[in-house]
């Protein structure tokens, strides 16, 4: 927590400022970066992971934490690691309740503490219904994005993978983490601000104020897109449907 000291010059008393960090001070991808950055992916899960992590908002951890709605699972070994429905493509809505620590090797609660929904993007259905097609681990017991042996990924990996698709579309040496800075400022344009730091799990822009949960309309989903085709980014999906390789 950022904390300045100053001086109440009425009372001489000592007070708190906060200093709030505003959305134009996160450096982010713009529309044609990010979809330099799937393109440059090695497979498709590694580009559905990057579009997710930036139309989602949701941490590294959470990524990995997220479940299926998929379905017909050869795989149950592990059981514990996700329950059905953490992304309702149907529904249309991501719900947060874990995270992969990679340093624990063990499931957490979210950064927040507290289960979260988020709404789920149109075009980012098609991304995971591709996923859904795969030969194994689509099982609501199963982990949407995973290892060929259906383990949680290994979020150091996945960060060497992720500079080194930066480093082939000779992109800006951005951390993944600023991709979920991608959804924010996007969200901001359709929603309250006490919406969106709920929908990315933050308890307030200073990281003081308590975690407001959100449950998302039925139309909350539709208007995120709406903000996204603003931002030009919508015609992403079907281009990299086609370039990018299972």
């Amino acid at each position: 927590m950022g904390l300045s000291l100053a001086r109440n010059q009425a009372s001489a008393e000592m007070v708190d400022r906060p200093t709030v960090r505003y959305s134009g001070e996160f450096d982010r991808f713009d529309a044609d970066e990010l979809a330099a950055l799937a393109r440059a992916a090695v497979d498709h899960q590694e580009s559905t992971l990057y579009l997710a992590a930036a139309w989602t908002g949701l941490r590294q951890g959470e990524l990995l934490g997220c479940g299926g709605p998929l379905t017909n699972s050869t795989c149950r070994r592990y059981p514990a690691a996700a329950s059905a429905n953490d992304v309702d493509l149907a529904g249309q809505r991501v719900r947060v309740r874990r995270a992969w620590s990679q340093a624990a090797k063990a499931e957490k609660a979210p950064k927040s503490g507290k289960v979260r929904s988020v709404p789920l993007v149109a075009e980012l259905i098609p991304p995971l219904d591709r996923l859904s097609q795969r030969e194994h681990f689509t099982g609501e017991d199963d982990l949407v994005f995973c290892t060929e042996v259906g383990e949680h990924l290994n979020g150091w990996t996945m960060r060497r993978k992720y500079h080194a698709a930066l480093k082939r579309a000779g992109l800006r040496k951005l951390t993944m983490h600023s991709l979920r800075h991608c959804f924010g400022t996007v969200a901001v344009r359709a929603f309250p601000l006490s919406d969106v730091q709920a929908m990315l799990g933050h308890a307030h822009v200073t990281t003081t104020m308590r975690y407001v949960h959100h449950r998302p309309g039925a139309d909350d989903a539709a208007k995120l897109s709406s903000a996204f085709r603003g931002n030009d980014v919508s015609p992403l999906v079907p281009a990299l449907a086609a370039e990018t390789a299972v």
